[in-house]
């Protein structure tokens, strides 16, 4: 099962696995076809602890990255496709690759973790194909994952931070001797399931190598009510390499969005306007005291009045934007509230980088117990109008945007720079 370990999140990295990764779960893996591990030969198969250990190292032995390669017929996301995975355990690294052949165009998603960070590119993405996410280590640690590598397989997440693991026995998938690991995963409270409802999966591992043979997943609420999300075989080939054998950059998210975002493009069209544009750099740690790790995801020119900056955060994920700095030149560009905000709209002058600024803020209440907060702050350097919007990001009824805040607007457009000449 490659993809992401669903592991439960309440906010942060989480939130890029509900968009585009999670779908990237292998169904199941089965057939050695390649060989295997040797980790079995050792490991008591009645010990459900020596078993899930040598099966995390069957996949990704000391010094090699483990490599997977499965060939599917039908799969959730349309018809006939080629996944591949690689597992470097001893550096915390993977990288997954899902190919899917319609026609004469191929559709493509790629994902790569390394340093507690992940990339994700899709082919298709309606808006925008690629982000970066940071994966909350301490959290992820919480649940018994101490290892990136193991939640780009999500079999392997499943076997390292499952809550409750036994060992149900052992038996034969078409004649080959398997012994059966069970890992159960409770879904965080205050979702679509009642509490206490959990994900069940069923690992059958080959008993000489604890390579996986085959996968089975269900939901049971507490009621003992069972839903199948999955079961059946799919073959798959095992193999090692040598992590030098492939390229330094492999497993990079930096390396992937460079490969595949078309920020540059967008800026140096942008920046053909007949004014000067602004920006906070590629990157940008000052912002919320070097927590929001913001990099520039997007830039939109199409279908808006004026240039679009639009920054995303690693940690906050989601693989869309938090902050939108729009531009337009002065005298012509009008920024501020837009029309559709009726109702009282507070303001503020502030100042910016010496120059005086306007600070927007509305406060609208949905309901008696959750409320939003509307901010734009607008200023002019030079011959350009500028306005900063933070994006509303709400969870369990409370703003989880620090930039969605009067006091951290005004240091954000003090780091403001002239965006330098495009090539």
């Amino acid at each position: 099962m490659w993809g992401w370990c669903p592991v439960r999140s309440k906010v942060g990295w989480v939130r890029g696995v509900g968009s585009v990764v999670a779908v990237v779960a292998f169904a199941a893996v089965g057939g050695l076809a390649c060989g295997g591990g040797d980790g079995g030969a050792e490991v008591d198969l009645s010990d459900v602890d020596q078993v899930v250990a040598g099966a995390l190292e069957a996949v990704s032995p000391g010094g090699k990255v483990g490599y997977l390669k499965a060939k599917t017929e039908a799969w959730e996301l349309g018809g006939a496709g080629v996944q591949e995975a690689w597992v470097d355990a001893d550096n915390g690294r993977f990288r997954t690759e899902y190919r899917e052949a319609d026609g004469e165009e191929e559709w493509l998603l790629v994902t790569v973790g390394e340093d507690w960070r992940v990339a994700t590119y899709q082919s298709d993405a309606e808006s925008f194909p690629i982000h970066i996410t940071a994966v909350d280590r301490e959290e992820v640690a919480e649940q018994g994952i101490d290892n990136l590598a193991y939640l780009g397989v999500a079999y392997l997440g499943y076997l390292a931070g499952g809550e409750e693991k036994r060992i149900v026995g052992e038996s034969t998938v078409d004649g080959q001797p398997v012994v059966s690991v069970e890992a159960k995963w409770f879904m965080e409270p205050g979702g679509d399931w009642p509490e206490g409802t959990a994900t069940v999966i069923t690992v059958e591992l080959d008993k000489a190598t604890l390579l996986p043979v085959q996968l089975r997943s269900k939901i049971v609420e507490p009621d003992g009510t069972e839903t199948e999300e999955y079961s059946g075989p799919s073959q798959f080939e095992w193999d090692t390499v040598s992590p030098d054998d492939l390229p330094p950059d492999f497993f990079s998210p930096d390396a992937l969005f460079a490969l595949y975002s078309p920020v540059d493009e967008k800026l140096a069209e942008a920046s053909k306007l007949d004014f000067d544009l602004y920006w906070l750099g590629e990157k940008y740690e000052g912002a919320a005291q070097g927590q929001l790790d913001l990099y520039l995801w997007d830039v939109r020119t199409e279908r808006v009045s004026w240039p679009e900056l639009r920054y995303a955060s690693e940690t906050l994920g989601g693989g869309g934007e938090v902050v939108i700095i729009r531009q337009g030149p002065a005298g012509r560009a009008q920024f501020g509230p837009p029309p559709e905000r009726t109702g009282p709209i507070q303001r503020e002058q502030v100042t910016v980088q010496g120059q005086p600024a306007t600070l927007y803020f509305k406060t609208d209440r949905l309901s008696p117990t959750y409320e939003v907060t509307y901010h734009w702050l607008v200023l002019t350097l030079g011959d350009t109008t500028i306005e900063l919007y933070p994006i509303p990001m709400s969870e369990e009824g409370q703003e989880i945007n620090p930039l969605n805040d009067n006091e951290a607007l005004v240091p954000l457009a003090e780091a403001l720079l002239p965006i330098p000449a495009q090539p």
